[in-house]
This record gives structure tokens, sequence and C-alpha cells, in this order.
């Protein structure tokens, strides 16, 4: 599994994040808990990208996690595309990170209307 998570707007202290913020870590948190139960090593990288103080946090966060796990990380701030080619094709990916695909509800994208 190759996750890509894009960190614009991602606030560090939690008592400035939106309620919208705390729901959607929880709900992540609880579909990681699961798969990482049920699939404990498909985790190929974590990319994270357009996250504040990139290069200051990076070091941390992988000091804390476990090695295995620490590897699995990639952790960049605004320029992030030739990084994110070298493991994914654009032809794998929406527009809105380079990529060819639409970018679809499933993307950030406007819901699209049922007809």
């Amino acid at each position: 599994m190759f996750r890509c998570f894009d960190m614009t707007g991602f606030k560090m202290i939690r008592p400035f994040q939106s309620r919208e913020e705390r729901e959607g870590e929880r709900a992540f948190k609880d579909a990681s808990g699961i798969a990482s139960k049920v699939y404990p090593t498909t985790t190929f990288k974590n990319f994270f990208f357009n996250l504040p103080a990139a290069g200051a946090a990076g070091p941390i966060v992988k000091a804390m996690a476990p090695a295995r796990s620490a590897k699995k990380f990639v952790l960049l701030g605004g320029k992030y595309q030739d990084e994110l080619f070298a493991h994914v094709e654009p032809s794998q990916l929406p527009r809105r990170l380079g990529g060819v695909l639409d970018d679809g509800v499933q993307w950030g994208g406007e819901k699209k209307k049922k007809k």
C-alpha cells in the first residue's frame, strides 16, 4: 500500500484544529488500526507532502517511530513531485498531484451529481 497525505492546512497544535480535522484524524486512526491488524506488513510508503516545517519534523517523527516504520515515511514540503514520481507514475495520480487522472470526489474534487 502506498498512501499519500496532503498536509495543506495541517495544524501541529491540537487546540487550533477544526472539528472536521479532529473527526478526520479519528477516522483515519480507526481505519489504519483495523488495516494494520489485518494486514500488518502491507505498507510500502506513507508519503506526506505540503508538511509545515518538513525539514525539522522529519527527524523528530522518524526518531519516535520504530525503525521499520520510519523507513516507510517520506516527509516533504511543497516541492514533492520529483520524489512522488520516483515511486508512482503520473498516469496513476490525480491532476491535483501532478498526474493525469481526473480529480474526482475521492481526490477532494467536487461531488458529482447523480443522473
